[in-house]
């Protein structure tokens, strides 16, 4: 479900490979890379060598609601208390764009709850949400 942007400014955007610094001498490869070598998180099992983004969490495909409007930034920025403005940040306004614009590769939760016949509405909060935070 990954797609490699296709317009505009950012197509066809080549990622970075082993671009750090500090290169570990037992591999020749970078401290921060992931599994495939490319500068993105550890964690990121993406092995295509563009910018790509995915339509889909954990095997469920993302809700375009998530996306955050104005006015979740707007009542947030009038937070007068540094905690707060900290507390609240981390969820509608932040959290889900990491989801939105990245998603995950390579674990379709979605069709083994299926199998154990879980119910895909308690499941996919979890996926898609919750892990953002």
């Amino acid at each position: 479900h990954f797609v490699v942007t296709g317009s505009g400014r950012f197509s066809n955007l080549p990622v970075p490979k082993d671009t750090w610094k500090e290169v570990d001498p037992d591999t020749g490869l970078t401290t921060v890379t992931n599994p495939w070598g490319l500068m993105r998180s550890p964690w990121n099992t993406n092995k295509s060598p563009y910018l790509s983004r995915s339509s889909s969490s954990y095997g469920f495909m993302l809700d375009t609601d998530l996306v955050p409007g104005c006015a979740s930034h707007y009542d947030i920025l009038k937070e007068e208390v540094w905690s707060g403005f900290g507390f609240s940040i981390q969820e509608a306004p932040h959290g889900s764009l990491h989801i939105l614009v990245g998603g995950t590769w390579g674990a379709d939760y979605a069709s083994y709850m299926d199998q154990l016949n879980y119910q895909a509405i308690r499941a996919k909060p979890m996926a898609t949400i919750t892990l953002a935070r």
